[in-house]
């Protein structure tokens, strides 16, 4: 453990030194007046005399890339930038149809069965016709279903009320256990 420890700061203090001479190599390249490419060591300064030196084509210096400039990080400051948000409504969109009232009542009675009789009363607020169901469910104390009733194909006309009826013959024992209806209503 101690020998794998001194090799990892062995190896960070020659990375660091590594660093160290890369920046002062650059740092006399640039105080020189010597353009500095990223990624290309600088040319070491040799002095050589005339008479010695090479042809002209032979003297060529590797080319200068510059990259482009980077887009800032953030936009720029403005007050603009920093309006504060409208709120939006909140606004739960309207059913195009209202329940205005439903009202049911044992018309009549037998040993075998009750016949509750309804009426469903309700207001559209579509700009169009509108062709709709409705569920009459027939609950007891604890809102359970007993039993139900559909009907199909009611008309509305636009921004129109209209009264719809209808009955269900319950079987006993269970319309005993009838204490209240609800009606739930679907457009086509």
């Amino acid at each position: 453990m101690n020998t794998l420890s001194s090799k990892a700061v062995t190896f960070l203090v020659g990375l660091a030194a590594g660093f160290i001479l890369a920046a002062v190599i650059i740092g006399r390249a640039h105080r020189a007046g010597e353009p500095v490419s990223p990624g290309v060591a600088p040319e070491p300064r040799v002095t050589v005399p005339e008479s010695q030196a090479p042809p002209p084509q032979i003297r060529r210096r590797a080319p200068v890339v510059e990259a482009p400039a980077a887009p800032p990080a953030f936009p720029p400051f403005s007050a603009q930038t920093l309006e504060e948000p409208q709120p939006t409504p909140h606004r739960i969109p309207q059913p195009p149809v209202e329940i205005v009232s439903l009202d049911a009542r044992v018309t009549e009675s037998n040993d075998s069965w009750d016949k509750y009789a309804w009426q469903l009363v309700l207001r559209s607020r579509s700009d169009e016709a509108l062709v709709c169901s409705a569920v009459i469910k027939f609950l007891d104390d604890a809102g359970f279903i007993v039993d139900q009733d559909t009907a199909r194909g009611l008309s509305l006309n636009p921004h129109a009320q209209e009264t719809f009826t209808g009955y269900q013959l319950i079987s006993q024992p269970a319309a005993k256990n009838v204490r209240s209806t609800k009606a739930e209503v679907s457009v086509k």
